[in-house]
């Protein structure tokens, strides 16, 4: 009368779904109809009935509804029902449950009967109970069900059962950044994953503490669309009037209604394998702050989707990662005024210590790079820069070439500490070197794979710096021969 593991209850597990509701092709024709050797070519195979498609199919109805597959996806509602049977003759004592989900990272505990077993479980008896999780790990999950009973002989049994599922990401997100001064465009890509429709409900950007943003993708569909914090189209105050206020018989214009429908940006559906692309202006809240100029993180997704029957789903992405300048240090022109050719100019360079330490860069030249623009006399010695902080400095330049010139051909190198110290210990004290000197001793040694030291960079060449239109007001630079006429030719003559 026992199970062949010797128990005497019985576990099943089965999850909750809405079923797939198969859709069918439409009845377009019969036949014998005429249309049907335009509509159709020779090689469809008809039903055995006489409409297309075969039978009551061709109506979008199918004889069954068909249950989910074992797929679940990530955000979802996983809802699972366990029944606990005794299907021995026997009166057991003190049975109680547990249940667990397992991921690849935790374990989540869904129900824990132990504080109120059930005394008695008579034969045939069966209890059932109903668990539910939001899954938020992609992947193979695990339903752990832990049964604890005692026999009528006072021997403690358990017994363990383990289901597995998958969880399937719903959309395929792919991001894309671009940077310009004090601006972020964050373009993002959303693709259907799932094997039907889906309903976009609210997509949001939830920026980071050093950042603001503006969704740009609402104001591209409709400059009077509804702002971010509007209700969704889902919410009861919008939802109730088509439904209700339908009257097919009143004057009411259906193209003005779906105007409105497709002007709402929080409307969108998305076929099987469909995309939507979104884009986000990111600005930080302090353009000078140093911890926004190297904060890679600018936020994260919080999308909220439903499937085409009203499944609600939430997803929400990690931190949106961004490649800042690892550079030690940094040069960035700050001011330049109006150039003229061949007239010396100049401009204003912010140099930014971008590390904990003090560092002593020097600025080099780098002839080769240089055309229209090039350094008028020797450059500035810049000295010590503390750490964390900037220093201004001027730079004369002077134009050779008129229209649009580039900066260029200017380089950082970093000195060693001794021969800095060297060089500008009149501005520096002796506590700040020792702290300095400490840092270096605690510092370990950073290894690569292969076992050796990485030395760290010393030398930055800094690139396009500026673009500079050189105006040609300069007279030297005219026609040095002038044409004349005959009457100033006979007074040279004379």
């Amino acid at each position: 009368m026992e199970n062949k593991d010797n128990q005497l209850l019985n576990l099943k597990v089965m999850r909750l779904s809405k079923p797939h509701i198969p859709v069918n092709n439409s009845i377009l024709c019969e036949r014998d109809d005429i249309a049907s050797d335009i509509l159709f070519p020779p090689l469809i195979q008809f039903g055995n009935n006489d409409t297309y498609g075969g039978g009551i199919e061709a109506l979008g109805i199918s004889p069954m509804l068909q249950l989910q597959s074992g797929t679940i996806y990530l955000g979802e509602i996983f809802t699972s029902y366990i029944s606990l049977n005794n299907h021995s003759t026997h009166d057991v004592t003190n049975v109680f449950l547990k249940v667990e989900l397992q991921t690849s990272t935790q374990r989540i505990l869904l129900l824990d009967s132990e504080q109120s077993p059930i005394a008695k479980f008579g034969p045939g008896f069966n209890s059932d109970f109903v668990v539910q999780r939001e899954v938020k790990e992609s992947g193979v999950n695990i339903l752990c069900c832990a049964v604890n009973y005692v026999t009528p002989e006072g021997e403690i049994k358990k017994f363990k059962k383990f289901f597995k599922f998958q969880v399937m990401n719903p959309l395929i997100i792919k991001t894309k950044i671009h940077h310009i001064p004090n601006q972020i465009f964050l373009e993002a890509c959303l693709e259907n994953a799932t094997q039907g429709s889906l309903f976009l409900e609210s997509i949001l950007f939830e920026p980071s503490e050093l950042f603001n943003f503006v969704n740009l993708s609402e104001n591209s569909h409709n400059v009077n669309a509804t702002p971010i914090s509007s209700p969704p189209l889902t919410s009861p105050s919008t939802t109730s009037s088509p439904t209700s206020n339908v009257n097919f018989k009143s004057s009411v214009d259906s193209n003005s209604i779906l105007s409105e429908i497709k002007s709402t940006s929080n409307v969108v559906f998305l076929k099987e394998s469909g995309s939507r692309q979104y884009l986000f202006k990111i600005t930080p809240k302090d353009p000078n702050d140093f911890d926004t100029k190297n904060s890679a993180s600018l936020g994260k997704l919080d999308i909220t989707w439903r499937s085409y029957l009203g499944e609600i789903g939430r997803l929400k992405t990690a931190y949106i990662q961004r490649k800042i300048n690892i550079d030690e240090v940094e040069c960035i022109l700050t001011h330049i005024p109006k150039v003229e050719l061949e007239k010396p100019f100049v401009v204003t360079a912010k140099l930014v210590n971008k590390t904990n330490r003090i560092l002593y860069p020097l600025f080099v030249l780098v002839r080769n790079k240089m055309d229209g623009i090039l350094v008028n006399g020797h450059l500035p010695k810049i000295g010590a820069l503390p750490p964390n902080n900037s220093l201004d400095i001027d730079i004369e330049m002077f134009p050779i070439k008129p229209g649009m010139q580039q900066i260029v051909g200017l380089a950082i190198k970093l000195l060693e500490p001794s021969t800095g110290i060297s060089e500008v210990s009149s501005s520096l004290n002796q506590q700040q070197q020792q702290q300095q000197q400490q840092q270096q001793q605690q510092q370990p040694n950073m290894l690569n794979v292969g076992g050796s030291a990485t030395a760290q960079k010393n030398y930055y060449e800094l690139g396009v710096l500026a673009d500079v239109f050189v105006e040609n007001n300069n007279a030297s630079s005219t026609e040095f021969f002038t044409e004349i006429n005959k009457s100033q030719r006979k007074n040279l003559i004379k």
